[in-house]
């Protein structure tokens, strides 16, 4: 009895942790298209749901994220500063939100219009806006 109680013990910690494995995507597909900055001086932001890959000349800088948000349109994340690959990750660090919203385009080049948004922590206020380009 005891060997079954056990048994069955260890499948249900087996099933648990294997639905904890479960990998987030994004509700929105056309998020996962390089975001091209519509300044031309941001480079261009590849998204998956754990970080942001940014990309400006040859250097490319990493910002590590948790998903907070994710429906059609909308995404919210709590985010780290960037850091280089040739750096070490940073530690220690204050995690600041950053939304991507699909809004309006007013561009005949630009499918998809997202305006990213930073936001402060403890202010709640944003710190910048830009607008990105999915082609």
């Amino acid at each position: 009895m005891k060997k079954q109680v056990i048994s069955a013990g260890i499948i249900v910690l087996g099933i648990s942790l294997s639905a904890c494995k479960k990998e987030v995507k994004f509700v929105d597909e056309i998020f996962y298209n390089p975001l091209e900055s519509l300044s031309g001086n941001m480079g261009t932001i590849t998204l998956t749901p754990t970080r942001e890959i940014s990309k400006l000349g040859d250097n490319i800088f990493y910002t590590d994220c948790n998903l907070l948000e994710n429906r059609k349109g909308y995404l919210k994340f709590e985010c780290g500063p960037d850091y280089e690959h040739r750096e070490p990750k940073p530690k220690n660090y204050r995690m600041d939100f950053v939304v991507y919203e699909v809004v309006p385009s007013n561009f005949s080049f630009c499918k998809y219009k997202i305006r990213r948004t930073d936001i402060w922590r403890d202010t709640g206020k944003p710190s910048l806006i830009s607008s990105y380009c999915i082609k």
